[in-house]
């Protein structure tokens, strides 16, 4: 049964003789049975990080193994564009590309992450000690391999749905990444229970190249994805502050205004595309001040909440964002407004 030794070795097939022997070295540190990890097989892991050593640090083995890597890898792109290969995205995989991943593992703390995209990147490049022996190509990679989308993802939260009819599962990501994936109906089962993550492969204009996860010893290819869902993610993220489940407006923000004009900008709110906009409630508000410093766009004044008083229906809720206070007051004055979904 085929291996991916690249997979389990935790680096790219275009990795260097030293670049293999530091991940050796790395993972032999981590799976050590002093490890404080708990219940791992330690054993059966080191088994086989030396079994894939083994091969990837012999050229003559590892050139006979790229071969077979070939070849698994077209068996299992071939296997996925069975079900639509007129649309199928997983085709056309460059193999030279410089990718960026999010798998949603090993979450690292950057501690600043703007919402501009390049400016991230910039950021996080930044903080690595320039080498005169180390070419673009070898830097880049540095930085794909520097866990950067893992800190502005997150964990990858994981809901799929299986239809037997057509041996695939629609994938949702955290609610923002969404694609289908083939699976043969005698393993479906154990891949919804045992799959915990996918590869996101993005490539250097910051289009998701492919999405992959390896189980059973195969490669699954994702397919029907948005290829800019990232690019989208960002714009999001520089108009918007998402606490829990509630997205508040960050930008676009009008002028201040009576509360029956707000009831009616908010309803015809299309920041982003999204339709459901409305004035949020008072609590709602106050949930949006405890997060005030996320905020980019901020006017200290009070604002509008869509509750109105329940024994003066001519006024209504507000909240001052200079403290938190609250107050109700009549809803022909002007103050501004935050819309809500």
């Amino acid at each position: 049964m085929f291996k991916d030794y690249y997979k389990i070795l935790e680096v790219s097939q275009n990795a260097t003789a030293d670049e293999i022997k530091i991940s050796y070295r790395n993972l032999a540190k981590k799976y050590h049975p002093d490890s404080n990890i708990p219940n791992f097989n330690f054993n059966a892991i080191m088994q086989e990080i030396n079994e894939a050593y083994e091969v990837l640090k012999d050229d003559n083995k590892r050139k006979n193994y790229n071969s077979q890597y070939a070849n698994e890898l077209n068996k299992s792109r071939d296997l996925n564009n069975k079900v639509d290969s007129s649309t199928s995205q997983n085709k056309n995989i460059s193999q030279n590309s410089d990718f960026i991943i999010w798998n949603g593992k090993d979450i690292k703390d950057f501690r600043v992450k703007p919402n501009d995209f390049m400016s991230y990147k910039a950021f996080v490049k930044a903080g690595f000690i320039e080498d005169e022996f180390e070419t673009v190509a070898e830097s880049e990679e540095r930085l794909a391999k520097s866990g950067m989308l893992n800190a502005y993802l997150g964990v990858q939260n994981i809901n799929m749905k299986y239809t037997a009819d057509k041996t695939e599962f629609d994938v949702s990501i955290n609610g923002f990444a969404n694609f289908k994936v083939t699976v043969p109906r005698n393993i479906a089962r154990e891949f919804k229970e045992q799959v915990k993550s996918f590869d996101f492969n993005f490539d250097r204009n910051l289009q998701l190249d492919s999405i992959s996860v390896l189980f059973n010893n195969q490669l699954f290819y994702g397919r029907d994805f948005n290829k800019d869902f990232l690019k989208e993610r960002f714009e999001i993220a520089s108009k918007t502050i998402t606490i829990d489940n509630l997205m508040f407006q960050d930008a676009e923000l009008p002028e201040a205004m009576n509360w029956k004009d707000a009831c009616k900008y908010c309803e015809n709110l299309r920041l982003l595309g999204f339709s459901d906009w409305r004035l949020p409630t008072i609590e709602e508000l106050k949930i949006a001040y405890q997060h005030k410093s996320k905020f980019i766009n901020i006017q200290d004044y009070w604002y509008w909440s869509s509750t109105i008083s329940k024994n003066h229906t001519s006024y209504s809720w507000l909240l001052y964002f200079v403290i938190g206070y609250d107050d109700f007051d009549y809803q022909y004055y002007n103050v501004f407004v935050r819309c809500v979904r």
